[in-house]
C-alpha cells in the first residue's frame, strides 16, 4: 500500500477509501505546503466519506491527522512521467533512499491495519 492523497474523482487511495496520513508523514524532511496531504471531494458523498475517515484516523494517533479535505475547484493532470513514478522506477535514487524505507517502515508499523 502506497500512502497518497488523491483529486481523483473518485476521491480515493489505492485502497478505495480516502488516504489520510498521520502527522509523523508530515513531519518527514521533505514537508512543505506544496507536498502537504490533501483529499478534494466533487460531492456531498464524498466529503462524508472524507469527513468519517479523517476522524477514524485520528483516533489512531495522538496527535492532529493534518490532511486537509476541501472542494475539488480544479484538476490538473501530471504528465505521463509523473504517473506510478515509484512503481515504474523503483531504482532511481530517490526511490531507494527514500520512499521505499518510508514504505518498509509503515508496512512494520501498520501491518496489522493493512489490507492484504
Amino acid at each position: 500500500m502506497i500512502p497518497r492523497s488523491s483529486p481523483s474523482p473518485t476521491c480515493s487511495g489505492s485502497s478505495g477509501a480516502p488516504t489520510i496520513l498521520p502527522p509523523s508523514t508530515a513531519r518527514a524532511p521533505t514537508w512543505a505546503p506544496s507536498t502537504a496531504s490533501g483529499i478534494f471531494y466533487h460531492s456531498e458523498a464524498q466529503r462524508q466519506t472524507a469527513e468519517f475517515s479523517r476522524r477514524e484516523a485520528a483516533r489512531l494517533w495522538p496527535d492532529p491527522i493534518v490532511t486537509t479535505i476541501e472542494p475539488l475547484t480544479r484538476f490538473y493532470p501530471a504528465e505521463d512521467y509523473h504517473r506510478d513514478y515509484y512503481r515504474l522506477n523503483p531504482g532511481q535514487t530517490y526511490c531507494r533512499l527514500v520512499i521505499a524505507p518510508k514504505l518498509k517502515k509503515f508496512a512494520q508499523e501498520f501491518a496489522g491495519r493493512l489490507a492484504r
